[in-house]
């Protein structure tokens, strides 16, 4: 698979496509630049977010809620933070996690404490604890 790529199409009101400012609604596909192949992706209310060939993860879109990096991204932006590759995502409408190393983190919006660590939204994963393997 060593031409792996992700192309998005649809409303780029928020940034969603991940390819830019020029806001392509209704334009399709366009390519989303990622360093690595996408392994997985998926997409919330306004933001998108793909965990690459290497395990790294990434979040484009409207940050409405900390759900991207705590800034409106139009293109991919490399999520920090986390203690080693990640090897499953989920996204939600406003918020994200992954497995790393057999822990679930989370980030995003946290207003039904959806995230599962308590406390506000989050702009930086965070380890949800007590959940057991």
């Amino acid at each position: 698979m060593d031409d792996a790529r992700l192309v998005c199409f649809g409303d780029d009101s928020d940034r969603q496509l991940g390819e830019g400012p020029d806001d392509a609604s209704g334009a399709g596909p366009v390519e989303v630049a990622l360093a690595a192949a996408p392994t997985e992706v998926g997409g919330g209310l306004i933001h998108g977010f793909a965990r690459t060939a290497d395990g790294a993860v990434h979040c484009w879109g409207t940050d409405g809620h900390a759900q991207v990096d705590g800034s409106d991204r139009d293109t991919p932006a490399a999520i920090g933070g986390l203690l080693g590759a990640a090897r499953a995502l989920t996204v939600g409408g406003e918020h994200n996690c992954v497995v790393v190393r057999g822990e679930v983190w989370c980030w995003g919006r946290n207003h039904e404490d959806q995230l599962g660590t308590g406390g506000g939204d989050r702009s930086e994963p965070a380890r949800v604890s007590g959940i057991l393997p």
